[in-house]
């Protein structure tokens, strides 16, 4: 096995014991924990969760106020240029075709759509297959909940499509489950009618937290998305012993880039 591999594999691990650590017999009361999601998010990163305030606090004042929306903007290229993330754009004519939702009747398009990697060791056999649109990513910026019916039915409708996806339609047991990947601030948190929707349609949700880490120097760039945490771990029970290659690459990206600001100037996924 690779050291790519076992190093994703003893990340999920631990955040898994840290997660279940932090969380008090009351939250675990809870469908959820936003504050604790946030902390394991974070100290993946050795970091610490940024609020929307903080985030755009440490945005230059020329870019933050450049439009209305600027902030929001700046977040979802920043978040995607963290985990060198290449934005979804549709283009049936160039081999991208559109993601389509039976349950809401149209299409959807995440921020970002990528392969599940899914590795089964079975004694010394190790098997590694890729399952393609079977990863959503989307950018939420916004403080409070992430609820199902949001934006004309969204989230409904990327957990309808990933309950579609070629992961979630093999005929391999144990099969790999879809996962739709949120990318926030620390003060926003998944909705229980999505947490519950997603348990339903066996959609595993991450919550990836946007952290400040220390630096050497000032020169660093010192903001950089949070490893994924599983919000519905529960999701997996029964599944047997699979592990699923978790999006652990993320980088340090500079805030004081006027490019964060214009969609098309992000960089290809390396």
């Amino acid at each position: 096995m690779s050291s790519r591999f076992k190093t994703s594999i003893s990340v999920t691990v631990f955040l898994s014991w840290l997660l279940t650590l932090l969380t008090s017999s009351t939250a675990r009361a809870k469908l959820y924990d936003q504050e604790q999601v946030a902390l394991a998010s974070c100290a993946a990163r050795g970091g610490t969760p940024l609020s929307k305030a903080d985030f755009g606090a440490r945005i230059p004042v020329k870019l933050r106020e450049a439009h209305y929306n600027a902030v929001e903007t700046i977040f979802e290229n920043f978040a995607l240029r963290s985990f060198q993330l290449t934005k979804f754009k549709p283009a049936p004519q160039a081999g991208v075709p559109p993601i389509y939702s039976p349950t809401i009747g149209r299409t959807v398009v995440p921020d970002a759509v990528d392969v599940l990697y899914h590795l089964i060791q079975q004694g010394k056999k190790v098997e590694l297959i890729r399952y393609e649109n079977s990863v959503f990513y989307d950018a939420k910026s916004k403080q409070g909940r992430i609820g199902l019916n949001d934006t004309s039915k969204q989230i409904m409708g990327f957990i309808d499509a990933l309950a579609n996806s070629p992961a979630a339609k093999t005929t391999r047991n144990p099969r790999p489950l879809p996962r739709l990947i949120f990318m926030t601030i620390s003060d926003s948190f998944v909705a229980d009618d999505t947490y519950t929707e997603a348990n339903k349609r066996q959609v595993a949700i991450y919550q990836s937290v946007v952290c400040s880490i220390p630096i050497q120097n000032r020169n660093q760039p010192n903001t950089v998305m949070g490893a994924p945490v599983r919000v519905n771990p529960q999701v997996y029970q029964g599944k047997g012993i699979v592990f699923s290659t978790d999006p652990s690459n993320a980088i340090p990206v500079s805030l004081n880039d006027a490019s964060l600001l214009q969609p098309e100037n992000l960089p290809p996924r390396l």
